[in-house]
């Protein structure tokens, strides 16, 4: 059995080879983290947000309070890494632009609290099954962490929060890992899912039917069968741009990469 997570899932269908080396061989690339400064803040901000209950007294002053401490544990937890560390293009004034776009999308967060009346509903950051996940059948499992479930007389909706710019992060498949979550731990499907891109301060609904959640679970079945017999390790060389593996796995099929060519 597998215990899919959307990233997991999302790796395996954009190139069996990274899923390889990321599940099987667990290789830790060195890789700059300052992309992930945003989310992180924004994400860890929110749950405790919640999750204390700040969220009901809709106290704006507590989340800009807070934010620099966020950001101060991110890059300290990065310091001694071995693989992990975060750069700043041009130091001060990248670092200026980062807190600027996490301020707004702070802003635009608290805005949308305000908007969906979310101080008068239950709120849960970060909902997630138990360890192991959900278990779907013998071969599959799934797990997630929801951004934020909220609770009302008439269902559950599912908010999950982006920072970045692009579109292409606002994959539905995300929502129907949600939905089958939600539906499998409190008895129903959610009656509403959506994505909120905290930078554009926009909220981009997602329509999931039981046969979105059908085909998830068909494909994550067929995808366990093939890593359990070894035979799925397809490289898809349109993946490679971006991917933290390149350099060792460019190296292991082609050799080495010298004079602007691979040298076979």
């Amino acid at each position: 059995m597998i215990t899919w997570s959307f990233r997991k899932f999302s790796i395996f269908e954009k190139c069996p080879e990274m899923y390889h080396r990321t599940y099987d061989l667990k290789e830790k690339p060195v890789e700059n983290q300052r992309k992930y400064l945003d989310g992180y803040v924004l994400h860890t901000l929110v749950e405790e947000y919640i999750n204390k209950n700040i969220y009901q007294t809709q106290d704006k002053s507590w989340l800009h309070a807070n934010m620099m401490r966020h950001v101060t544990r991110y890059i300290t937890n990065l310091h001694n890494h071995p693989t992990k560390f975060i750069k700043f293009k041009d130091d001060k004034k990248d670092e200026e632009k980062a807190i600027n776009k996490i301020t707004k999308c702070i802003d635009n967060t608290h805005a949308l609290f305000q908007y969906e009346n979310f101080h008068t509903k239950k709120l849960v950051g970060e909902f997630e099954p138990p360890d192991g996940g959900v278990k779907i059948n013998n071969l599959v499992s799934i797990d997630g962490s929801i951004d934020i479930l909220v609770e009302s007389d008439d269902g559950y909706t599912v908010v999950d929060l982006k920072t970045s710019e692009s579109k292409r992060f606002l994959q539905k498949d995300q929502l129907v890992f949600y939905y089958i979550i939600v539906r499998e731990l409190k008895g129903y499907a959610p009656k509403e899912l959506y994505f909120f891109s905290a930078h554009k301060n926009a909220k981009i609904k997602c329509t999931v039917t039981e046969d979105d959640a059908s085909e998830l679970i068909r494909k994550m079945t067929a995808y366990t069968k093939q890593i359990e017999t070894s035979n799925y390790r397809q490289m898809n060389m349109q993946s490679c741009w971006g991917c933290p593996h390149i350099d060792l796995c460019h190296a292991e099929h082609f050799g080495d990469f010298s004079n602007g060519r691979y040298s076979l």
